[in-house]
């Protein structure tokens, strides 16, 4: 699967609303997978998240089925420009990657979500004001995540639970402190993300 990562999906956001040029990037491809199994694996797409909003952008998609997680970190590329239109994006040292960035779009712009949108998930729960036709906010991203993190639990249950309520109320920097002080702790799955039923919303 191809990863994509925040930073450089900024830059190319940023250089079609400036230029207006269309760019087709190609991604390095990763052997990853759908579930978290340590709690840097989480951390990481609090880092991602963060760092898009930071910038004014939204993601809108948060949920398993769009984030890849890695064993080890990779390794920083060289990033190469193939044609005019074409840039190979290097790959940043991080285990948790964000991927799928269809609804992702400007804060506070008209960017909706599209008729049709899915609530009802089994790997997230959706935001109560995340529907479609309504707009994409950075508080549904922040509830969509914490609701990832319900799936899993580390030794630290205690520790574990304030850092998602940190999640969930969009205070990453609070959040990571807790977070990367037990980096390397293994999660246990206390329900299955891919067969849950969730009521949608919350």
């Amino acid at each position: 699967m191809s990863a994509l990562n925040a930073e450089v999906v900024i830059n190319h956001f940023d250089d079609y609303h400036t230029h207006g040029q269309l760019q087709i990037l190609r991604y390095k491809y990763v052997d990853g997978s759908h579930t978290p199994t340590i709690v840097k694996h989480l951390a990481d797409l609090v880092r991602e998240l963060a760092h898009l909003h930071a910038h004014n952008y939204v993601f809108g998609d948060m949920r398993l089925a769009n984030c890849v997680f890695v064993s080890t970190q990779l390794e920083d590329a060289q990033p190469s420009a193939t044609a005019n239109v074409t840039t190979e994006v290097a790959m940043p040292s991080k285990m948790g990657y964000l991927i799928d960035f269809d609804y992702a779009g400007v804060i506070q712009s008209t960017r909706k979500y599209p008729v049709g949108f899915n609530v009802n998930l089994p790997d997230a729960k959706r935001h109560r004001k995340a529907k479609e036709r309504l707009p994409i906010c950075a508080e549904h991203d922040w509830f969509s995540l914490a609701s990832i993190f319900d799936f899993f639990q580390p030794s630290d249950a205690a520790a574990w639970q304030v850092a998602t309520d940190h999640v969930r109320n969009g205070a990453h920097q609070a959040a990571l402190s807790l977070l990367d002080a037990m980096a390397d702790n293994e999660l246990t799955m206390i329900a299955d993300p891919f067969t849950h039923s969730s009521d949608g919303t919350g």
